[in-house]
């Protein structure tokens, strides 16, 4: 099957992208979501507009090949097998903002506001609420090195080896953090006013 593409003017704005093995899947205001297929040199620059599940802000998604989850307003979670068609998963109390998910170590963890942290053991299907122990804003979460990092609202961290206990930890500059990922042997997290910080696993 072969898409049509015309050229679409995309009104919302567009929070987050992930790329599973041979699809990549971008979410934004409004409930928007669009998919993109991968090409010999990689993902392309021309997406697909997914019928819409909801209205819900969505603010981050991560992928498992390609499955992928998406998290957003008001606890939104939804998740699909292509990227293409999209439903919403079973939840337990979680009502607050969700501003990122990553999938490793066998388990989905989704971030957001007041310290939210949610899991999922089944692959995305249902989730239920960890207690973080803080109450700062958590904008991103990746996992390295048998350890998960989550990072927020004025330099603040959260790690953890297990996802049921959370350590708190402080980046050293009391600015919010948004984005956080591993490469050439860092852990680096970007944030407001230009502010870059790495930690080098021990």
């Amino acid at each position: 099957f072969l898409y049509s593409y015309s050229d679409t003017t995309i009104t919302q704005d567009l929070n987050a992208f992930a790329g599973g093995s041979t699809k990549g899947v971008a979410v934004g205001a409004g409930g928007t979501i669009l998919f993109t297929e991968q090409g010999s040199s990689g993902f392309g620059t021309a997406f697909v507009i997914t019928s819409k599940y909801s209205s819900q802000n969505l603010r981050g998604v991560g992928s498992r090949g390609n499955l992928f989850v998406a998290v957003g307003d008001n606890g939104s979670i939804l998740r699909s097998t292509n990227g293409e068609i999209w439903a919403g998963v079973t939840t337990t109390a979680i009502t607050t903002r969700l501003n990122d998910v990553h999938y490793a170590d066998d388990k989905w963890i989704a971030v957001g506001a007041a310290g939210t942290i949610a899991r999922s053991t089944d692959n995305g299907l249902t989730w239920s609420v960890v207690s973080s122990g803080s109450t700062f804003n958590l904008n991103s979460v990746y996992y390295n090195d048998n350890v998960w990092v989550a990072i927020g609202q004025s330099g603040m961290v959260l790690n953890s080896v297990d996802t049921n206990t959370w350590y708190k930890k402080f980046v050293g500059v009391g600015t919010d953090y948004n984005g956080l990922t591993f490469g050439g042997g860092k852990l680096v997290t970007v944030g407001l006013s230009s502010n870059i910080a790495y930690s080098v696993p021990e």
